[in-house]
């Protein structure tokens, strides 16, 4: 399943979720690296420091009682054999509890070479021929037997001193060596875990910006087609065919866009062929009006000729008026003129005629006028 297929909620879950993990394992790492670093320091400082320490403790103990054997053999006041022969016991009695606790620590690290066991064994071998000789002159010279105790001092005393200290000194350069070498491995152990650290880091910034690109092309991408599909049909153009491929919520924006232009289209069609056809009406009603145009000119013609026609009527029966007034009067003076009654009866007959004719007349210009009219 690829990127167009999962929702935009998916994407950054996805993309923040790798995030989470490396930071996870990054910060994991980390607290191994500061775990082991924190373990290897205890391990030098309360391991072989702590030995190395107790070691220089046995030879300081070491050369405090043969230092002091040597004085409680050479001094002649009491008042400092006293005190020479406290200082060799309290001395015998350091070395002895101090060698113990280096045997302890010996037998309980888990960090101890076989070398180091043996080099202790050595030093336990040496004091254990060294102890009862140191003792036997220290009871020489108690016994006030100082010849004794500096031959006995001479031939075993010196010899197993010089192979007791040449034990501890061994375990010491030992030691320091073993610390030299746990050192380097620290700091070596330090830069690996350093350049695994950075080269996770710079894994983990690589996938982030990856990341980061494929989200954002994802997202962008169709929003950026529809953006663009959208400016095309604000143009006025419908022609552009829209691609849809995925789930996401950008692919459904650009299906209800596809959706949009395809019922646009449709719609702009049925305004093109509605427009056709009210073109087509229009040019028809345009036929109708110039028909209607004419007909009106002609009517207005037989208007204004039925104005003519009203006009010679009017005349027509003003005229007529007079003549009746004209044959009132002489109605009147009939009875003067009764001789000439005839006469003026004829002449009246044929006015009254000449009435009715322009009273048919009127009647027929009326009746055009009305059907102009209605």
């Amino acid at each position: 399943m690829t990127l167009k297929h999962l929702t935009i909620k998916a994407k950054l879950i996805a993309g923040f979720g790798m995030l989470s993990l490396i930071v996870v394992a990054v910060s994991g790492l980390s607290l191994k690296a500061l775990s082991d670093s924190t373990d290897g320091f205890s391990s030098f400082v309360h391991g072989i420091t702590a030995r190395a320490d107790m070691a220089v403790q046995v030879r300081t103990a070491v050369d405090r009682r043969a230092i002091a054997a040597r004085n409680l053999v050479l001094v002649t006041k009491p008042q400092d054999f006293e005190i020479e022969k406290a200082d060799v016991l309290r001395a015998h009695e350091d070395v002895q509890s101090d060698l113990k606790k280096l045997n302890d620590m010996i037998a309980t690290a888990t960090d101890t070479s076989e070398k180091a066991r043996s080099l202790v064994a050595e030093i336990n071998r040496v004091e254990a021929l060294y102890g009862p000789v140191a003792t036997d002159i220290v009871n020489l010279a108690l016994t006030n037997k100082r010849d004794e105790a500096i031959v006995k001092m001479d031939d075993q005393c010196r010899p197993l001193l010089a192979a007791l200290i040449r034990a501890t000194n061994a375990y010491a350069d030992y030691t320091h060596t073993r610390q030299e070498q746990m050192i380097n491995d620290y700091a070596a152990h330090y830069e690996n875990q350093r350049n695994l650290l950075i080269a996770i880091s710079l894994i983990a910034v690589a996938l982030a910006i990856g990341a980061c690109v494929l989200i954002t092309r994802a997202v962008t991408g169709p929003l950026r087609q529809a953006i663009d599909v959208a400016r095309t049909v604000l143009k006025g153009d419908l022609r552009t065919r829209i691609v849809v491929d995925g789930n996401d919520e950008t692919s459904k924006l650009l299906g209800a866009l596809r959706e949009m232009n395809e019922r646009l289209t449709a719609i702009v069609g049925r305004v093109r062929d509605s427009s056709t056809s009210i073109a087509g009406a229009a040019r028809e009603i345009a036929a109708g009006n110039m028909d209607l145009s004419q007909r009106t000119e002609q009517q207005a013609a037989s208007l204004q000729e039925t104005a003519s026609s009203m006009e010679e009527l009017t005349s027509t029966v003003k005229q007529n008026a007079d003549n009746a007034q004209q044959g009132s009067m002489l109605a009147t003076n009939a009875s003067s003129v009764a001789q000439k009654g005839s006469e003026v009866v004829g002449q009246v007959v044929n006015t009254m005629h000449d009435i009715s004719d322009s009273s048919t007349k009127i009647a027929d210009i009326t009746g055009i006028i009305e059907g102009i009219a209605f």
